[in-house]
Order: structure tokens, then C-alpha cells, then sequence
């Protein structure tokens, strides 16, 4: 309140004992550009309070007045208030990197190094500039840095690889010395070394890593070093392959809240394109008690699949049925067993899944989505059963594979199922073209020529 402060009186107040009027008047200097503004904030970048530096480098970036030099805006870097160093690191950016770029490859405080280099790759990030980084950063991991500073450079060298898009056949000697760091002592720092190894493609570093989920580390440790691992792209051994299946199968099924179960689902299923045929079949021989691999396994399965595989997949789906622990993982692995069952040419897997539609009223829709793969014979009747239950693309599969069976019904319950299936598809906008078809099929009629598509004559009729 009141009249807007002269700047010679700013400058006055910049330099009073109180840092609370200090960081005042810088915030005034960065409202009022002004030369003599911009000369007073680059000093006030070295003042004794924090928040002062603060209010200074805030007031430069608001003003767009950026120093003279590089000399006062280096040492923020280390400074030990983490809102400070990133401040000056936004001053840094907006300054020409061609006069600091050295100072910060080169520097030997390893605080103004990394903070330094982060702004480097932020303002230029080219991919010298990046290999110039990581050679830095290898430098660095090589003297000896804290647990802090260590987990700050592995995080600095993924900034860099993804910022300035660097392959890992380009940074073959950060991928060497990533392989021989791990395992680590510290959490964090086994956390960003299995990051990187997994986009490097280090493969040297399978057995450790092995040998760490093995181990009794931490478990949600274990699980992050597994997930990363499996993306590396090799030719697994069975015993890696092994090792790797039977870890998922233990994290999958441990007590846990959450959604780390389904996570493992799908690394599994990412995993599972590694498996050979050997492995496929060991696997669905022991699908009851290693679910989750087998759910993996299943999509790696030649379609159709053979009458020996059928078998045992039928096999395996009995011994599902009988076991007590119903979980999301069975019902996914039910649900692919009825999948691959249907592409199963033998009367054998037909009436399993017969048997399924008969037996379990829940699993109907699922099942009458495999027997219309073979709409004829006796899968007929079933398909007929299912319309009452059918919706959304179930329903347009199932219809569309009975217009292919020349049989009509006169079921009047199987009829009404069908019109109703057309008017929820009509009210949600839906085609409805296939139920029309299947109706002129069944009752002969159809539906005149000048009338607008449209379930309201059906249901009439009806």
C-alpha cells in the first residue's frame, strides 16, 4: 500500500541489515527492470540468507534481465537449499550455454557438476552435448561420491540418454559400468542401475541380478529388478528362463494389496515371448500350481492348437475346477484355456466346453464365444440358449455365426431374446443389421423395403 518505491530507494533497501526487507526490494528490482536493477539482483544472488537468493533468482527469471556472467549463478548450484539450486538452474538454462558448458564438465564440486549438467541437457540437447554428459558422469561414478550424489548421476544419465536420444550402442562404456555396479548397497541406487542396465541391454549383468531376486532383499526390490530384467532382449538359457517364471509365479501369488498381482500378469505375458515350445508345454504341465506362467504360456501357443495340447489344456482346466482358490489370475487362465480350446478341431475340446457352458451359468457368454467358431451340429442349440445372455460384440459374433447354419428356431423365447438384443443395440445406437438378418432367416419375413431400418416392426410383431 502506498506510492510505488523509487529504485535508488530499492537499491537502499537491498542492502539493509533485515533480509526480510532485502528479499522485499528484490522482489520490487525484478517488477522494475532496469540496468542498474539487473546489476544489484546478479550481487543479491550471493547474499547470506537463502531466501533472498531465492527472491533474487526469481526476480531475474520474472524480469528476463539474465547476469553479465556465469560467475555468480555457478556457485547456486551446490547451494544447500534444493529450491535455490533449482532456481539458479533455471537461470543457468536461459543463459548462453557457451559460456558455462565448460565450467560445469569440468567442475570439481560434484554438486555444481550434476545440477550444472542437468541444465546443460535441459538447454542443448544435442547428442554431443549428451555424450559429453555421460562421459562426465562415468567419470564421476568412478571417484568416490556419496549414496546421494551416486543416485543424482544415475538419474542424471537417464535424463540424458532419453532428453538427447542416445541408443545403447552408443553409450557401450556407461553400459559396462552400470553392469559392474550392481548390485549396490543402497536401495535407491540398485533401483536406477537395473533401470539403466534394462535400457543399455547390459546383459552382463543376468547372473548378479539373478541371483539378487533369489536373495532375501527386500521383496518390492526384487520385484522392480525382475520387471526390468525381463526386458532385455537375449537368448535366455532354460535356468534363466526358469528362474525368472518361478520369481513372477511367488510375487504373483503373494499376500499383497493392490495391483501388483495383475502387474505381474502382464510382465509375465511380456516375458513369455522367450519361452520355446519345450518350455510352453513344461509350463501347461504344471499350470495348476505355476497360473501365472501358464496364463503367459498360453499365448505363445501355434493356433489350432494340436489334439496333445488340447488334452492338456482340457487336463489343466479340470484341475482349476477342482482346486478351492478362485483368484483373477485363474479366471484369466480359464477364460485363454477356452480360447485356445476353441481352435481345437476334436470333438474332445468341443464337449469341454460344453460341459463348461452346462455346468458354470457365469461363464456362458465366454464359452458360446468359442463354440460359434463350429455354429453347426449340436453347438448350435447352445448358441441359441446363449442369446438371452449375449451383449455388446459377444452378441454380434454369435449372431453373425447363426446366420451361417442353415436351421432356423421357432422358440419363441430364443425369438424375443433376439429382438431384444436388437432394440438395446438400436436405444445405444449400435448396428443391428446382423439381428434383422437372423430374424428374415428365422421367420422368413422381412422387412419392407420403403420402412426406415428399424426393431419397432419386430417387436410388434412379436
Amino acid at each position: 500500500y502506498g506510492p510505488v518505491p523509487s529504485e535508488d530507494f530499492l537499491l537502499k533497501l537491498s542492502e539493509t541489515e533485515n533480509e526480510m526487507v532485502r528479499r522485499r526490494a528484490a522482489i520490487q528490482l525484478g517488477l522494475n527492470p532496469s540496468r542498474r536493477a539487473a546489476d544489484r539482483l546478479e550481487a543479491m544472488l550471493g547474499d547470506g540468507d537463502a531466501r533472498v537468493r531465492r527472491a533474487a533468482c526469481e526476480a531475474i527469471l520474472r524480469s528476463g534481465q539474465l547476469p553479465s556472467g556465469s560467475g555468480a549463478v555457478l556457485p547456486l548450484l551446490a547451494d544447500d537449499d534444493r529450491t535455490v539450486a533449482y532456481l539458479g538452474r533455471q537461470v543457468l538454462q536461459r543463459m548462453p550455454t557457451a559460456d558455462w558448458r565448460q565450467e560445469v564438465l569440468t567442475s570439481e564440486d560434484t554438486r555444481t557438476a550434476l545440477v550444472g549438467m542437468l541444465g546443460l541437457v535441459a538447454a542443448d540437447p544435442s547428442k554431443e552435448t549428451g555424450l559429453s554428459v555421460l562421459r562426465r558422469s562415468g567419470e564421476m561414478m568412478n571417484d568416490f561420491l556419496s549414496d546421494k550424489d551416486f543416485v543424482d548421476t544415475l538419474r542424471l544419465c537417464q535424463v540424458t540418454l532419453s532428453r538427447c536420444k542416445i541408443s545403447p550402442a552408443e553409450a557401450t562404456s556407461l553400459r559396462d559400468q552400470i553392469a559392474r555396479e550392481f548390485p549396490a548397497g543402497d536401495s535407491r541406487m540398485n533401483h536406477e542401475l537395473i533401470r539403466l542396465a534394462a535400457y543399455l541391454q547390459a546383459n552382463s549383468v543376468i547372473e548378479r541380478a539373478l541371483e539378487y531376486i533369489e536373495s532375501d532383499a527386500p521383496e518390492m526390490d526384487r520385484v522392480l529388478v525382475a520387471m526390468c530384467l525381463q526386458r532385455l532382449d537375449r537368448k535366455w538359457t532354460a535356468r534363466e528362463r526358469f528362474t525368472m517364471l518361478k520369481f513372477f509365479e511367488q510375487a504373483a501369488a503373494s499376500e499383497t494389496e493392490g495391483s501388483l498381482p495383475m502387474y505381474i500378469v502382464g510382465v509375465t505375458r511380456e516375458f513369455a515371448r522367450h519361452l520355446t515350445e519345450d518350455d510352453v508345454q513344461a509350463v501347461l504341465d504344471q499350470g495348476a500350481k505355476w497360473r501365472n506362467a501358464a496364463l503367459g504360456a498360453i499365448y505363445r501357443l501355434e493356433r489350432p492348437v494340436s489334439d496333445s495340447t488340447a488334452a492338456k489344456l482340457r487336463r489343466l482346466d479340470d484341475e482349476l475346477v477342482a482346486d478351492p482358490k478362485i483368484d483373477d489370475v485363474r479366471r484369466r487362465l480359464r477364460t485363454g484355456i477356452i480360447a485356445m480350446l476353441s481352435t481345437a478341431g476334436d470333438e474332445a475340446s468341443t464337449e469341454h466346453l460344453r460341459k463348461i457352458w452346462r455346468t458354470e451359468p457365469a461363464r456362458r457368454a465366454v464359452v458360446a464365444m468359442a463354440l460359434a467358431q463350429e455354429p453347426d451340429g449340436d453347438n448350435w442349440d447352445y448358441l441359441v440358449r446363449s442369446l438371452n445372455i449375449l451383449d455388446g460384440a459377444a452378441a454380434e459374433e454369435v449372431v453373425g455365426q447363426l446366420r451361417s447354419v442353415p436351421i432356423a428356431t421357432d422358440d419363441p423365447m430364443a425369438l424375443r431374446s433376439l429382438i431384444l438384443m436388437g432394440l438395446r443395440a438400436e436405444r445405444d445406437d449400435q448396428p443391428f443389421e446382423n439381428v434383422e438378418r437372423l430374424l428374415e432367416h428365422w421367420t422368413g419375413m422381412q422387412r419392407p423395403e420403403d420402412v426406415q431400418p428399424s426393431m419397432a416392426p419386430w417387436q410388434k410383431w412379436y
